[in-house]
């Protein structure tokens, strides 16, 4: 039983990281996946990776971009 004068963010963090850990567990075992950790994380992390370094590299170009409009915008 959970007691009335406890915050709800509690019992809500409480059932999204119960909800993970079950997810993860039944992946891990019925899919097979336990063993090829290092696969999973190349196929995960990787793209990952690249989505987060395109971002970067667009609003660092885009950024660029509009300092040199305020450059020439005065000819």
């Amino acid at each position: 039983v959970y007691p009335e004068s406890a915050p709800q963010i509690l019992l809500n963090i409480f059932f999204i990281v119960a909800t993970l850990l079950k997810g993860f567990f039944i992946v891990a075992e019925f899919m097979h996946l336990r063993f090829e950790f290092r696969a999973l994380t190349i196929t995960i992390l990787a793209p990952t990776a690249f989505l987060i370094w395109f971002i970067i590299a667009f609003l660092w170009e885009g950024a660029s971009w509009l300092n040199l409009r305020e450059v020439w915008s005065y000819f």
